[in-house]
């Protein structure tokens, strides 16, 4: 190998090199992040959102379930990455968050492909600092996070007792 090759294979070596610089950047300013990816549209028809008194080692816990429609309207899959629950004064243990698979029956943690509507749920476990009345709805607001971190909050979100 000679040395007009090795000098060849260097500059375009630096040559690939240089053109990540405004990619690498981009990421880092977060140019290329969607603000907005997904619409969420509360799809309780009665009680699908509801609310229920359970205990988690000997101490008492609610859990929340709700239900959505969710919709990417951006040109790339986009992951729920958590939710929580704003309205109720506790520690929030967990979300458990399902979405339907829009190419099978299978729920789980799948992304929502690009421009595709799908259904969304979310289990919460809160150990309260105060406990609700039995059979009374509670009204909050759900905070759901994509892999951006987008916020997407749904208000008025009805939980109705068990």
């Amino acid at each position: 190998m000679g040395l007009e090759s090795i000098i060849l294979i260097i500059k375009n070596g630096i040559g690939a090199l240089l053109s990540w610089i405004p990619k690498i950047i981009d990421i880092f300013k977060n140019k290329n992040l969607p603000k907005t990816a997904l619409v969420i549209v509360d799809s309780d028809t009665g009680y699908q959102n509801y609310w229920h008194i359970g205990s988690q080692n000997d101490k008492p816990i609610l859990q929340f379930v709700c239900n959505f429609m969710a919709t990417n309207i951006v040109d790339q899959p986009v992951a729920v990455a958590n939710s929580t629950l704003e309205g109720i004064k506790g520690a929030q243990d967990l979300a458990v968050i399902s979405i339907k698979d829009v190419n099978s029956r299978y729920w789980g943690s799948y992304d929502i492909p690009p421009k595709a509507r799908t259904a969304l749920s979310i289990c919460f476990i809160v150990h309260p600092l105060k406990m609700p009345e039995k059979g009374m709805p509670i009204r909050l607001k759900v905070v759901v996070i994509d892999q951006f971190g987008n916020k997407y909050r749904v208000k008025n979100v009805i939980f109705r007792s068990t």
